[in-house]
């Protein structure tokens, strides 16, 4: 992570890394007062998430978002960061966890009759192989909750 970047006196890859870091939590806490933002920007606070998650585990796997032309160009509302968290599973419990580096993340999203339909598949090592790992601290998808809450006290 940053700690790493700083470390080793990689001030460029830090400085993206924080930039990186501060729009996703910006996006968060904007998203955070809505009950829907557009789908647009869903998207790139999703996408913010995964590179964040990418670097945080050096790189061990890719990540693609395939998104049906039918979605692209609309001004779809979606509630916010309603699929992070399935993303955020995929991650802790499958992709980091592979040593090989070639651990991979798609997102498809589509539309089918009036629903948004996402799927996500992941290349990961699985729950039973990952459950042999000591639980992680920081989840981005359950601090997301106490944030919003701290900002309506």
């Amino acid at each position: 992570g940053i700690d790493a970047l700083i470390l080793n006196d990689e001030k460029y890859q830090a400085t993206i890394y924080l930039n990186k870091f501060a729009m996703l939590i910006r996006n968060i806490l904007d998203s955070s007062r809505l009950h829907a933002v557009p789908f647009r920007k869903d998207l790139e606070t999703l996408r913010l998430y995964i590179e964040l998650e990418q670097w945080r585990h050096e790189h061990r796997f890719t990540a693609e978002t395939n998104i049906d032309d039918n979605i692209a160009g609309a001004d779809y509302k979606v509630p916010p960061l309603v699929v992070q968290p399935y993303v955020e599973n995929a991650i802790l419990h499958g992709l980091r966890n592979r040593t090989d580096g070639k651990g991979k993340l798609t997102i498809n999203i589509c539309r089918q009759n009036n629903w948004l339909v996402y799927t996500i598949e992941d290349n990961g090592v699985g729950r039973a192989a990952a459950d042999q790992d000591p639980p992680i601290e920081l989840r981005l998808g359950a601090r997301a909750g106490e944030v919003r809450e701290g900002l309506r006290g």
